[in-house]
Order: structure tokens, then sequence, then C-alpha cells
């Protein structure tokens, strides 16, 4: 199989290319110097650097030997200087760009997660014919050894979550209807609590599952050091078969292309599941809460954006992962199997007043909620609208 360069040496070659400016005048090759090309066009290139302690535009002498052979400048981005730790490396890792140059540790497994998703490039072509290849193949060869081959996983973990407990074994728990309170696994209904560390407790069992099925070959070796970008990928390429959210497995590989295929999630019950819910909030959930900024420039636009928010057309817009319908056109049309449905959701909203109406008494809150709910699920206009306006059936 052919052998993959990955740009992984350009520290080592910034730094022949420092010693080469050295006592020679600009413009001037020196031993194994890239040859002299005219660059018009003059370029900013983002430079990210684990090692650098100085952020900004590169300036000093340094800078002038690069502008006069290269006709750029060097941007330096240093999480060194400008703090948070990995968090700017997932911030710019998440949005698909990490820099234009990029010098990392490879020993954290960074190495192997840039370039099985894509943030580096492959540079075989570009340096094949290189002084770089000649002086350092054997290194740059050596070094490509650490990306190892990417397979198909039943199961892909990440760490990014782990708090008082490892959040992904959390989540078959939740199978089973317990939820984490602090270190201890309580029943949805309140009739059992767990100490995670028990021996027999359903935490445990799940740690075990996984060890088990660790020494099958069927999780992924990259779990113990990937983020969870980097875990969310493999997801959109298809290289995991379990999703513990169907935000992940369905939002990430259900593409119209693989859809077509035939390809995607679905969701494939245990027998003796009893899946968690933190059920309803009749007067809404305070734990999540939306505001305006004291300081907002114009609070008034965005208090009309919220209400918008909350309106039925922006729910409908605006709804959590595999719930939005989007705008009917441009990713929903409305077909003769939509107008059977909008016909029996009339049907039901027209009992509902008439019972009203004819038998003069109240429906329950509960009752009408659950009408609601099954509408719900049917896109399009939304049920609310239909229920205040009949006559549009």
């Amino acid at each position: 199989m052919k052998k993959k360069v990955i740009c992984i040496l350009f520290y080592m070659a910034l730094f022949v290319l420092q010693a080469a400016g050295c006592g020679r005048e600009t413009g001037e090759l020196g031993d194994g110097g890239s040859e002299k090309k005219n660059y018009k066009e003059f370029i900013t290139v983002d430079v990210y650097d684990e090692f650098a302690n100085y952020q900004g535009i590169q300036s000093g002498w340094f800078a002038k030997v690069v502008k006069d052979r290269f006709n750029m400048e060097l941007n330096i981005i240093a999480p060194n200087v400008r703090g948070g730790g990995d968090t700017l490396y997932q911030t710019r890792a998440a949005t698909g760009n990490l820099g234009d140059l990029i010098l990392i540790n490879s020993s954290n497994g960074k190495f192997n997660e840039l370039a099985k998703s894509g943030l580096i490039m492959d540079c075989t072509e570009l340096i094949k014919n290189k002084d770089i290849m000649k002086k350092y193949g054997n290194a740059v060869v050596k070094t490509n050894e650490l990306v190892e081959a990417e397979g198909i996983y039943a199961f892909s973990l990440f760490g990014n979550w782990d708090y008082n407990m490892m959040n992904n074994a959390k989540q078959i728990v939740c199978m089973y209807g317990y939820d984490e309170q602090g270190f201890v696994l309580a029943k949805a209904d309140g009739s059992d609590y767990q100490d995670i560390i028990e021996s027999d407790s359903f935490y445990i069992k799940v740690l075990r599952f996984f060890n088990e099925a660790n020494s099958r070959g069927l999780v992924d070796p990259e779990s113990f050091s990937q983020s969870y970008d980097a875990w969310l990928l493999k997801y959109q390429k298809g290289k995991v078969l379990y999703s513990p959210w169907p935000w992940v497995g369905q939002s990430m590989f259900h593409t119209a292309e693989n859809l077509v295929a035939g390809k995607g999630f679905k969701m494939a019950p245990v027998k003796d599941m009893q899946i968690f819910s933190f059920g309803c909030f009749p007067d809404g959930d305070p734990t999540n809460i939306i505001a305006i900024g004291s300081e907002a420039e114009d609070p008034q636009r965005i208090a009309d954006f919220i209400d918008w928010l909350y309106s039925p057309e922006g729910v409908e817009m605006n709804g959590q992962a595999n719930g939005a319908a989007g705008p009917m056109g441009l990713t929903w049309e409305q077909t003769q199997r939509w107008s059977i449905l909008r016909n029996i959701t009339c049907f039901w909203l027209l009992l509902v007043q008439i019972i009203r109406q004819q038998m003069r008494m109240q429906i329950s809150q509960r009752c009408v909620g659950s009408v609601k709910q099954w509408l719900s699920i049917i896109p399009g206009e939304w049920y609310l609208r239909q229920e205040k306006n009949l006559i549009g059936c």
C-alpha cells in the first residue's frame, strides 16, 4: 500500500529555513533550500503552534526572510498564550480548520486524529521531490506509521464528558431506568438507589460489558484518547455501529445519499430495557434559560426574535436534531400522503371541537396534551395553528 506523507515535519523545516537565513543575503539559496519562485499574491498563513510562547504576526528578521522568499507572513496561534488548554484545539477543530500550518505534539493521539478527520493534508505529491524528503525521508515515513488504519467498530467512546463517572457507560445504564445523582444511580420511580461502585450495580455491569467487547476487538482503540469532535466525525463516515443518542447517529449519517442506498441508524430495542425519561415540565424547565444581555445593542429586536422562536413557525424551524422540518419547498414537499395525514389531523381536531360544544364538558388538559403530542409528529403547518382555525382544514 502506498505510504501517504503527512506534513508533520514542518517544525523541523522551519528550523532549517531559519538557519539557512543566517549569514546569507536575502534571496540566496541555502543548502537544501526551496527553489526560488515568484509568489505574486501576498498571503497570511495561520500557524497553529502548540509549542509557541508568542502569539500574533511574526516579526523581526525571520519574518523578513519569509516575506522576501515566499511573499507571506506568519500569524502564530499559540494555545500556551491564549490559554484554555485543549479548548482552543477543540474549538478550531470543530470548524474544520485548525490552521494553515500545524505544529502539534503527536504523543496524545492528536496526529492520528487530525489525519483521519481530514484536518491535515496528504503532502505526498507536494514534497516527494523536495530536499526535505532526501534528507529526512526516513523520519517522515516513521512518523506516518503513527497513523493507524481506520476500521469499523461496534463501539467508540470519548472522555470529554466524564466527571463523576464514565458518561458513555452511563448511557446504557439509562436504558434500565436509572440516572446519576452524584455517585449514586437513582431509579426514575424512586424504587431503587445504587452506589455506582457496588459490585452488582448497573454501572459496573456496563463497564464489564465494555471490557469484554474490547477484548473481542469491538471497541475503537482510539476511545481512550480521542476528542468528542473526532468521535462525531466517525459517525459521519459510518465507522461506528452503536449510537447512544439519535442526534448523533441519525443526524451525522442520514445523508440523502446514505438513505437512498438503504443505510442508516434505527432503534434497536433491548428486550428488558426500561428507558429513563425526565418526563414533561408543565410549567417549563427552569434548568435552561434564554435571556437578553444587559448591554445588548437592540434588545427589542432580540425580544422579538425570542418571541418568534416560541411561535409555531419558530418551533417548526428550530426543533432539536431530527425534529426540525424546515421550510416547505426547501427541505420537504407536500405530497398526497401528507394530504391524507392532514385530513386525519383536521378530523381529529374537528371531533375535539364537536365534543367540546355538544357535550359541554371540559376535556382535561392531559387528554388535549395527548392529542397535541400525537399530532405534533406530522410535518407541515403546525397543529396549533389548525386548532385555532378549523375552517382552514
